[in-house]
């Protein structure tokens, strides 16, 4: 992973991103939590968002806390910015879509507290990646457009197939259905999300346990997608599961159950494997969910 330039943070278009800022939290995110080493907790600075190469100024802000009392609480970053920067309306111009619909039904719930959330099927993401600058980042916008063009390229592709093109694509980016310019960005922040929870499990099986590539100076494990990626487009942590080539290609051979709540694969032949690491997963989810494939 490059570490001058990497994946921070996606976050849901909402009604205060579009106005004022958003909160990170750091609890996942090894290469940003390094970026911050110099940050004093506490202090804002000042930073630069690039939105379609234009530049914006906002503050960083590591908050403050007693961490002798909230021995738990994750550390969290805030980014915000004012109007007159000229982000908010960037944003708003960017993803019209959502603001026009959340000043509609923020509309209808004048005087009343709410939280809207956009309609599934027309959530819209801010995306902040890394510069070689440590006070400069880059804001991608994944639309809702793009999200269902992107969406309506993978009908059909088997999730095998996908991931082969797009380890591939690292190095020919003319390869076959990942050069689709509407998969360019889903895929840049799939691969990249993949990226840094590799580095939060020091490049080891989730599995097993083991760290292959070591001895070779090299990192070869993979990041698998419980749920395939190819038909629900999600590559939320909690779908994500960090493994080596052969565990990875056995859970693609034999369509394994993951349960949840035991954190364990079971296999069609009646063998239980449990993760040996886990560094993200809620254990709080009692659902199963099919390791291979949708159920």
């Amino acid at each position: 992973m490059n570490l001058d330039e990497f994946y921070i943070y996606r976050k849901e278009v909402d009604w205060s991103l579009l106005h004022e800022g958003l909160t990170i939290p750091l609890r996942l995110l090894v290469a940003f939590r390094n970026l911050l080493n110099g940050y004093e907790r506490g202090i804002g600075r000042k930073v630069t968002l690039l939105v379609d190469s234009q530049p914006f100024e906002a503050q960083l802000i590591n908050q403050a806390f007693d961490r002798e009392k909230y021995v738990r609480h994750a550390d969290v970053v805030q980014i915000r910015f004012t109007k007159k920067s000229g982000l908010p309306q960037k944003l708003q111009q960017v993803f019209f879509a959502s603001y026009t619909y959340l000043r509609n039904e923020r509309e209808l719930v004048r005087g009343r507290k709410a939280f809207i959330h956009l309609p599934e099927d027309s959530r819209e993401y801010f995306v902040l990646y890394s510069t070689a600058r440590p006070d400069v980042f880059v804001v991608e916008a994944i639309t809702k457009s793009e999200l269902y063009e992107a969406n309506t390229f993978l009908e059909g592709v088997s999730e095998e197939e996908f991931e082969k093109f797009s380890d591939f694509a690292r190095r020919d980016e003319s390869a076959t259905i990942v050069a689709r310019p509407q998969l360019a960005k889903v895929r840049k922040l799939d691969r990249s999300i993949g990226e840094d929870l590799k580095a939060l499990y020091d490049f080891r099986c989730q599995i097993c346990g083991e760290n292959f590539g070591k001895a070779y100076d090299q990192r070869v494990v993979e990041v698998h997608h419980i749920v395939q990626f190819v038909r629900s487009m999600n590559n939320d942590y909690d779908n994500l599961m960090v493994i080596c080539p052969n565990h990875h290609s056995v859970i693609h051979k034999t369509d394994p159950i993951f349960d949840r709540q035991s954190l364990t694969l079971s296999y069609p032949n009646g063998y239980h494997e449990a993760l040996i690491l886990d560094r993200h997963f809620n254990m709080n989810n009692q659902s199963e969910t099919n390791a291979g494939s949708v159920p």
